[in-house]
């Protein structure tokens, strides 16, 4: 989570910039990886946040992590850390499932 608030995710496009390997796409999608593309733009990020929404019973469509971040400080503050832990597991997840198809 640290690493993803402050956009340090060694995302392929980030790791293309230090000339490290890989072609800097996204294997599941083809289209450049970056942060944003693997938690919120690709399709299995949004099904899964589709399945989050449904079950908290939210009606929000995130697209980037400053959006989501704002809803979630404006959120009532007695179940802001539950959120925190379910978005957390959720990030964990699209980022492990990343990680099976690039490593």
């Amino acid at each position: 989570m640290w690493q993803w608030i402050r956009g340090r995710i060694p995302s392929g496009v980030e790791v293309r910039k230090r000339n490290g390997p890989g072609t800097g796409l996204y294997p599941l999608c083809g289209v450049p990886e970056d942060s944003n593309h693997i938690f919120f733009t690709c399709l299995s990020a949004q099904f899964l946040w589709g399945c989050f929404r449904e079950v908290v019973g939210g009606n929000w469509c995130h697209t980037n992590f400053p959006d989501m971040f704002a809803e979630l400080q404006a959120s009532f503050p007695h179940s802001r850390h539950i959120r925190w832990l379910e978005i957390g597991t959720l990030a964990w997840t699209l980022w492990t499932i990343r990680n099976r198809f690039v490593i």
